[in-house]
């Protein structure tokens, strides 16, 4: 029994040394990970957002790695206004897609919401540079939030 258990073990080591996830070390696959965040999205869309949040938490869990799973996320914490928690997943989304602008633009809006204006400016900012002319659903946007945005500063993200 010992020798069973030394021997998984160095096999997960060995796994997340080549930079498995535990999804690879349980053998899950694509699909099935798929299916979990189809039922996900179908929470998220029924506006049952505390579901929606368990099960894409479980897929973080599952495959850290993905940009696309911390989004979803980061979207069921910001629905449940749970802005700081969301602001994390969308970090991490953020720096996993560096080509994405989607996170930094709802990062803003988290940060709106948490009235840290400066914060916000540079996400948006972010968020414009990665978005450049080729995602003019997230340059509208942009827009919008930019003219929501006081223009004397007077909030907790200002100070030095």
């Amino acid at each position: 029994m010992q020798a069973n258990v030394e021997d998984m073990t160095a096999k997960i080591v060995e796994a997340l040394a080549q930079g498995a996830d535990a999804a690879a070390i349980r053998g899950l696959t694509e699909t099935q990970l798929e299916a979990v965040y189809g039922l996900g999205s179908i929470l998220y869309e029924q506006k049952k957002f505390e579901q929606a949040e368990q099960v894409f938490a479980w897929l973080v869990r599952e495959k850290p790695i993905s940009a696309r799973f911390l989004k979803a996320l980061g979207a069921a914490r910001q629905m449940m206004e749970r802005y700081e928690s969301a602001l994390d997943a969308y970090g991490l989304a953020a720096v996993l897609d560096l080509d994405d602008p989607a996170p930094s633009l709802h990062a803003a809006e988290c940060l709106l919401h948490l009235n840290e204006v400066d914060r916000a400016r540079q996400a948006l900012d972010a968020a414009s540079e990665q978005a450049g002319d080729k995602h003019v659903d997230v340059i509208e946007k942009i827009a919008i939030l930019r003219k929501a945005i006081p223009v004397e500063p007077n909030n907790k993200g200002n100070q030095s």
